[in-house]
């Protein structure tokens, strides 16, 4: 048991590093990664729409890769900067880098024979993971052997549902890791309430990460104090990797459920600024790019 969960800790740790590291560094192409799971190398990057998406091909064993979805760019001049921050503004956030990429990822899988490949994400990452993966499974057709999301946003219910048709009862592994804590120390990260549900099927696994000394509970606290905490999770809570610590505590936990006031509030924003700009910064609803039976399609939406 002891030699198992080292092995699940390294590999948390490598794919949290991963995703989150390409926030502010972005590899070349044939660059070498060495993982715990063995060496892989940078074989493709996907970079429109805001997006920055790196797949890994194990060496030695190139059937099988991980698809690594970068967050919300961390400086002005990373790939996509700009849009990807305002992909955090979509009503579904960070659609327009999955509907943008996909035509691209689609075509690589088909003609690269990879047969196995891992999807994970942090942060907005997290919810391209969670788009994509089913667009993956069902279009490609590449099997998603794990789906791992670390600090994610949530996605629409119909995201969730589709997830659920396309990986229960498949094989498939969900893990959702979100950073946990003291909430009155700045310790938890609120960031994961926002955007929707968090995807799940039948055997998920959710944890919920906390520096060592700290006590994992539900908090139950006055809005506004919520908001003060949502705004200042921005900062360490969201960013901190738990899993580069030497020690810290790993506790399963529920699903992350969305905050309905802040729910309520991003929403309503979203909605205005889509109005904004004339209906033309969303693109096209998942459900409905998910529905095509063609590659590609009008990535701008109407006003219904």
């Amino acid at each position: 048991y002891e030699e198992a969960e080292s092995k699940t800790r390294s590999e948390e740790r490598d794919l949290e590093v991963l995703t989150f590291r390409f926030i502010e560094r972005e590899p070349p192409m044939g660059a070498i990664i060495d993982l715990s799971t063995g060496k892989y190398r940078v074989d493709q990057t996907f970079s429109k729409g805001g997006g920055y998406m790196v797949l890994l091909r194990k060496i030695g064993e190139e059937e099988r890769a991980i698809l690594a979805c970068r967050g919300t760019a961390g400086k002005w001049k990373a790939t996509g900067g700009i849009q990807s921050v305002i992909n955090n503004l979509l009503i579904e956030v960070g659609s327009r880098a999955v509907v943008e990429n996909w035509e691209d990822i689609a075509r690589y899988l088909k003609e690269s024979g990879i047969r196995a490949l891992m999807v994970c994400g942090k942060s907005q990452g997290g919810a391209h993971a969670q788009m994509l993966a089913p667009l993956i499974a069902s279009k490609a057709p590449v099997k998603v052997s794990h789906v791992m999301t670390f600090a994610s946003v949530g996605v629409s219910e119909r995201i969730c549902e589709i997830f659920r048709r396309v990986f229960n009862g498949s094989g498939t592994e969900l893990s959702v890791y979100y950073n946990h804590g003291n909430l009155w120390e700045g310790e938890m990260d609120l960031i994961p309430y926002l955007g929707g549900r968090h995807v799940q099927i039948d055997g998920a696994k959710v944890y919920a990460l906390s520096p060592k000394n700290s006590t994992y509970r539900e908090e139950k606290v006055w809005f506004f104090w919520r908001i003060y905490y949502l705004l200042a999770s921005f900062g360490r809570p969201h960013t901190r990797q738990n899993t580069l610590m030497d020690s810290y505590t790993k506790v399963p936990a529920a699903a992350v459920e969305p905050d309905p006031l802040f729910e309520m509030g991003r929403k309503c924003m979203a909605y205005l600024i889509h109005s904004m700009t004339f209906c033309l910064l969303n693109p096209v609803r998942y459900e409905e790019f998910y529905a095509q039976k063609r590659e590609h399609v009008n990535v701008l939406s109407s006003c219904s």
